[in-house]
């Protein structure tokens, strides 16, 4: 009796040995899920940007509400039609009641309150280069982003 119970007790641990090396075979050799790193803001608290009233106001206290920021980022250079597009999308969301605002990547705040003036659309502010670069990581812009307590929930590359 205890030769069978050796047998079985070989058995089982042969079984989970064998369950062990496919679970670590099928998950070395899976392709990985892509993470959705596309887009993401890093150090949330130090982004400052500008307002058309040359205010600089803190990017967190924009999008730091448990309720959900949508923001549309793009520059002066992007198509014509994209940065229209992702304006109006901007506008229908706030006919929805959704909080919203655009924010244009760009070094100089004459040329920008210019330019956000073309627009039937407020609030409008500004964000330079360098801080773009430095903290924000995307693709390609423009790009709208659904922002719930300082966090990236979504975003949406808009193409023509």
């Amino acid at each position: 009796m205890s030769g069978i119970k050796k047998d079985l007790a070989l058995n089982i641990l042969m079984g989970v040995l064998a369950f062990g090396i496919i679970l670590v075979s099928i998950s070395r050799f899976m392709p990985e899920k892509e993470k959705h790193e596309n887009f993401r803001i890093s150090e949330i608290e130090k982004v400052q940007v500008t307002g058309i009233d040359s205010s600089n106001i803190g990017f967190r206290s924009l999008v730091g509400t448990n309720e959900s920021v949508y923001c549309m980022i793009f520059e002066q250079t992007n198509c014509d039609s994209c940065i229209y597009h992702g304006i109006e999308d901007l506008k229908s969301l706030q006919k929805e009641g959704k909080s919203c605002f655009a924010l244009l990547v760009h070094d100089y705040l004459d040329e920008f309150k210019g330019y956000a003036g073309t627009f039937n659309f407020s609030p409008f502010y500004m964000l330079k280069k360098k801080d773009f670069y430095e903290y924000f990581s995307a693709e390609h812009l423009p790009v709208i982003v659904k922002i719930n307590n300082g966090r990236v929930k979504s975003f949406r590359y808009i193409t023509p």
